[in-house]
């Protein structure tokens, strides 16, 4: 709402432009004659008098008026410049509110709120193909949304450049002299990384990784620390180990048999493995870490298997074992070590009574 003294301004500044009394424009007494009549009052020919001085003659007459005196075209001027100051101010005043009301939309749409804190992030074991690496968050301490996290590569110890994690699209790290797509997937559809959520790594545009390479795959905050990390290493080229498994021993539903020996101390990231029950084949998954068992479903049946890393040393070696549970009776089971390209390196096959 405008003010009294405001509105007063207004109406006299745009007040009629119409002659009065007998084609007379009267100032009244104590009346400011820059505030009489309308700022464009002097196109009209209308001559003004303040009140008590005599108008010539044949110009009309005032009754209630004795003597008139001629205002001064000075007066005229000082209203129009006044008008013209009240008018800007209430220019500047509506750009001000404005400008404000805009500045309010654009923050609340493009200034982000600071983020949230830091979750914990676990990650499964790198399943290894020769085209790709994936693993999953096991477990999340909070659902972040993906604008709070970056991705990086290194290969061999040389890191890419860190790049926003990639939503609906894969993004590409360059390291070690290639490039690699990275990719997240949110099956659940929350929009958030959270359980679940699946990690991939591939050359790219496409191929199979290089020989005799070790990836370190880095999930990091806004800020630009570590969140979680996972690796894998690639064997060298033409070094597909021999090995020779020892005797099944049954206790239960789960065999169990040991590395009776082994040409060359290899990662278990550079091995896979594949379950068959009977006649059936089950899906061939890579090897797990020390310790940690690993899904295979052979004809409808989910088993688990088992790698233990009994010398510690984070290699396939002699006395190393492996354990296949959840095995149903009178059954033909065979396990089959692969190598990272796919090929076969060991078997070993029993039956339950």
């Amino acid at each position: 709402m405008l003010a009294p003294t405001l509105r007063v301004y207004l109406a006299l500044a745009l007040a009629p432009l119409t002659p009065r009394e007998g084609g007379h424009e009267v100032i009244r007494a104590g009346q400011d004659p820059g505030r009489v009549g309308g700022f464009l009052r002097n196109a009209f020919p209308v001559e003004r008098y303040h009140e008590g001085v005599t108008p010539p003659s044949g110009r009309g007459s005032l009754a209630a008026a004795p003597a008139y005196r001629a205002a001064s075209p000075s007066e005229g001027r000082a209203a129009r410049s006044s008008a013209l100051q009240i008018a800007l101010v209430l220019f500047v005043a509506l750009a001000v509110v404005v400008a404000a009301a805009v500045y309010a939309v654009i923050s609340g749409v493009f200034v982000r709120p600071p983020p949230p804190d830091r979750p914990v992030i676990v990650s499964s074991s790198v399943e290894l193909w020769p085209y790709q690496a994936t693993f999953r968050i096991v477990s999340a301490s909070r659902d972040v949304e993906p604008r709070n996290y970056r991705v990086n590569l290194a290969v061999n110890g040389v890191s890419g450049a860190a790049i926003p994690l990639p939503v609906n699209v894969s993004g590409t790290v360059t390291a070690g002299g290639d490039s690699y797509s990275i990719a997240w997937s949110d099956p659940d559809r929350n929009f958030l990384v959270s359980q679940a959520d699946q990690f991939a790594v591939s050359p790219s545009p496409y191929g199979n990784f290089r020989s005799d390479r070790t990836f370190v795959f880095h999930l990091l905050w806004s800020d630009g620390t570590t969140i979680q990390s996972a690796s894998w290493q690639t064997p060298p080229e033409s070094s597909k180990p021999v090995i020779t498994f020892g005797a099944v021993t049954l206790t239960g539903t789960t065999a169990t048999f040991s590395v009776a020996d082994v040409s060359q101390a290899v990662s278990p990231s550079s091995y896979r493995f594949n379950l068959q029950a009977n006649t059936t084949f089950g899906t061939a998954r890579a090897l797990g870490t020390s310790g940690t068992g690993v899904a295979v479903t052979v004809g409808g049946v989910t088993h688990t298997v088992t790698y233990t890393d009994i010398g510690g040393d984070a290699t396939v070696n002699a006395g190393d074992q492996f354990s296949v549970a959840g095995l149903l009776p009178a059954t033909y089971y065979k396990f089959m070590l692969l190598w990272s390209d796919g090929s076969q390196i060991q078997e070993r096959s029993w039956s339950t009574p």
